[in-house]
């Protein structure tokens, strides 16, 4: 079964979708870590084309020249954004002082890493050359994007008419890895509301981030790892903390994307076990997304009610296991990125 389901990424996955929007009116911030080069013709083919959006993409004097040359001559963006100021705690009272807060809390743990400040920092320059490009064409973009380069969609993103239809003042994310908080991998957020998505590092310089604590007081679920028995208040969590304050709300689509490692691993296997199982649904069945009563959007297909969860169930966890192949997942990865020789213009 597994095999059939690479099989039905490799075939579909050559005919790029051109579901188009108003022209220009998206934008996509690209930022993370360029450790490979697997998903970036996924990207382009599942992401920027469908969407028919600009891309912007930050970058650090040390990533890989061609990684980033590959990347720039893939994805064509409107903009390079190079970000390598050193970030220091000690050297930033409002973050300093936001994380010595933090370690009030009982069962506090520490995570403080410095890729997360300068994830922080570096969506916030990303969202500054958008500003930036925004005032140079005069004329605003509808819907901001972030995203990272390390991910390989195996699946069309949805299109954005499909947010605008009910839910066009909530932030959109992709169900699952929630870690306590609220999944920041990807996001597609309206322009009326991003500020507070991507000015997170500002937050935390000024000193606004204190504010945001106040909400533990009256959700003490959120940011709490129940197997670590502590607090953990890394990107997941203090996102959450954020747009909580803000009172904007969340709203998820289905996983049908998986972070990748440089070896070519998957980093978390149950994502790509998910996206897989959504491909099977969405090309044997003629899938298509819908809206639930929660205002989530669901993969859905016509005789769904016919199937039951026991064998849903199954396949799940079926390609669960097979992904632990790392043999298999390579020549799933080799065969696609051979999507290479299609053009997808943009």
């Amino acid at each position: 079964m597994i095999i059939f389901v690479i099989f039905v990424i490799v075939v579909e996955a050559v005919k790029p979708t051109r579901n188009r929007t108003e022209p220009n009116q998206i934008a996509i911030c690209i930022s993370g870590q360029l450790r490979t080069l697997v998903g970036v013709e996924s990207i382009l083919r599942r992401v920027v084309c469908p969407l028919q959006a600009d891309v912007f993409i930050v970058v650090h004097k040390n990533y890989p020249k061609n990684y980033v040359e590959m990347f720039a001559n893939t994805l064509k963006p409107i903009s390079i954004i190079n970000t390598d100021e050193p970030l220091n705690i000690s050297n930033i009272a409002g973050v300093s002082k936001y994380y010595y807060v933090m370690k009030s809390y009982p069962g506090y743990h520490t995570w403080i890493k410095p890729n997360n400040l300068y994830q922080y920092y570096d969506l916030e320059q990303c969202y500054d050359g958008i500003i930036k490009h925004e005032n140079q064409r005069n004329v605003k973009y509808k819907w901001i994007i972030r995203t990272r380069p390390d991910i390989f969609w195996v699946i069309e993103h949805p299109v954005i008419s499909i947010f605008e239809s009910k839910w066009n003042s909530s932030i959109w994310v992709p169900e699952g890895s929630e870690f306590n908080g609220i999944n920041d991998r990807h996001a597609v957020v309206p322009r009326n509301i991003a500020e507070s998505y991507f000015r997170r590092w500002s937050y935390l310089r000024n000193g606004d981030a204190l504010k945001f604590v106040g909400k533990l007081n009256k959700r003490p679920n959120v940011c709490y790892s129940w197997r670590r028995r502590a607090y953990n208040f890394f990107a997941e969590c203090y996102l959450m903390l954020t747009i909580t304050y803000y009172q904007i709300t969340t709203k998820t689509f289905p996983g049908i994307q998986a972070i990748i490692l440089p070896n070519g691993k998957l980093k978390y296997p149950y994502e790509m076990a998910t996206a897989m199982i959504n491909n099977y649904f969405w090309r044997t069945f003629g899938g298509y997304y819908e809206m639930n009563t929660r205002g989530n959007l669901d993969i859905n297909w016509a005789g769904r009610h016919n199937m039951s969860t026991k064998k849903i169930s199954g396949l799940w966890q079926s390609n669960y296991k097979q992904l632990r192949n790392r043999k298999l997942l390579e020549t799933m990865l080799v065969v696609t990125r051979k999507l290479r020789q299609y053009k997808c213009s943009l």
